[in-house]
C-alpha cells in the first residue's frame, strides 16, 4: 500500500498576490481598487505634492497614505485643496500671492487675496479664478457644475453669513478692505442695475454710503455731458464689477475705493474666488500597467 503524503498549499494573505508553487514567488495580480496613495498630512482627501506614490487596495491611515492623487496645493490647510486648474491659490499673482486664505464649505471652496498681495482690475482678477477653478481644464467632468470664477453671495442666508466671518477672521483683512465679487451691471446704463450672474438683486448687501453705485463711478475721469462719455460706458459695462467693502457696521457694495483705503482705486481691488468642490473621485491615480511604464 502505497503511503498518502499530503501536500501543503499556502496561499498569501493580502490584496492581489498568490502563491506559485512551481517557483514559489509571489506574483501581484492586482485587485479592483488598486490605486497609487499619497501622504495627506491635513486629511482634506489631496495628497501632498512631491510624496511618493504607493500601490494600495485601500488606503492606509496608519502610515497616512489615505489621498489617491499628489495634487494638493497646501497640505498643512484643509480649506486649501487640490490643484485641478493652472494654479494654486499661492499662484493666483504672478510671482506669488503674499497673503491669501481659502474656505470650503457646503459643495463650494472660495479662496480670497488680501493683504499685501496685489490689487487688480476686475477683468485680471476675473482670469485668475478661472484659472484656480479649472474653467479651461478639460479633464474636469460636465456634473462639477456651480460658479466658476468671481465669487457670488446670493446662496443661503447661512453660507453668507459663513463667507463673511470667515473673511473678517483674516488678519490681514479689517476696515477699508475691498474684493471684488461677481456683481454686474445688467440692463442698458439708463435702467439697468446690479445683480448677481442670475439676475438676482443683492438686497442683503446696502450699498455703501447709502447712495447705489452706478457705471459711471469707474470711470470717474469721464467729463459728465461729454458726447463719448455715453459711448464710453456702454462699453465698460462688461468690464466692471461691484466690489464687497468691510466697514465699521459690516459689510457694503461698492467700488473698489469707497473702501477709503489709498491701494484701492475705482478698478482695482481684491478678488474673491469660488469654484464647485471637485469630486475626488475623478482625480484618483492608478499604478502604470508593466506594458504602460
Amino acid at each position: 500500500m502505497r503511503p498518502l503524503i499530503l501536500i501543503a498549499v499556502s496561499f498569501a494573505a493580502g490584496c492581489g498576490s498568490y502563491w506559485d508553487l512551481r517557483k514559489g514567488d509571489t506574483l501581484p495580480l492586482g485587485c479592483a481598487n488598486l490605486l497609487n496613495y499619497y501622504l495627506d498630512v491635513d486629511g482634506d482627501g489631496w495628497g501632498q505634492q512631491g510624496s511618493l506614490p504607493t500601490p494600495l487596495c485601500e488606503p492606509d491611515p496608519d502610515q497616512g497614505l489615505t489621498a489617491s492623487n499628489h495634487l494638493d496645493c497646501d497640505d498643512e490647510n484643509p480649506d486649501i485643496t487640490g490643484r485641478v486648474g493652472a494654479v494654486c491659490p499661492e499662484d493666483l499673482e504672478d510671482g506669488g500671492a503674499a497673503c491669501f486664505d481659502g474656505l470650503v464649505f457646503g459643495d463650494s471652496e472660495f479662496v480670497v487675496t488680501c493683504g499685501d498681495s496685489s490689487v487688480q482690475r476686475y477683468s485680471v482678477a476675473e482670469d485668475r479664478c478661472h484659472a484656480w477653478a479649472g474653467t479651461q481644464t478639460s479633464s474636469l467632468p460636465e456634473q462639477d457644475e456651480g460658479q466658476r470664477g468671481l465669487a457670488t453671495l446670493e446662496a443661503d442666508f447661512e453660507q453668507v453669513q459663513v463667507l463673511e466671518d470667515w473673511l473678517e477672521s483674516i488678519e490681514d483683512v479689517g476696515p477699508g478692505f475691498a474684493v471684488f465679487v461677481d456683481l454686474r451691471w445688467q440692463g442698458d446704463l439708463q435702467t439697468g442695475g446690479w445683480a448677481w450672474p442670475s439676475g438676482v438683486v443683492p438686497e442683503e448687501l446696502p450699498a455703501c454710503g447709502g447712495e447705489e453705485p452706478t457705471v459711471a463711478d469707474f470711470f470717474p475721469s469721464l467729463i459728465p455731458g461729454d458726447p463719448n462719455a455715453v459711448d464710453t460706458l456702454e462699453a465698460g459695462i462688461e468690464e466692471v464689477r461691484l466690489a464687497l467693502i468691510l466697514t465699521g457696521n459690516g459689510w457694503c457694495r461698492g467700488t473698489p475705493d469707497d473702501g477709503g483705503d489709498l491701494r484701492y482705486d475705482h478698478q482695482q481691488a481684491h478678488y474673491l474666488c469660488e469654484r464647485p468642490r471637485p469630486d475626488l473621485a475623478h482625480f484618483e491615480e492608478r499604478p502604470l500597467a508593466e506594458d504602460e511604464s
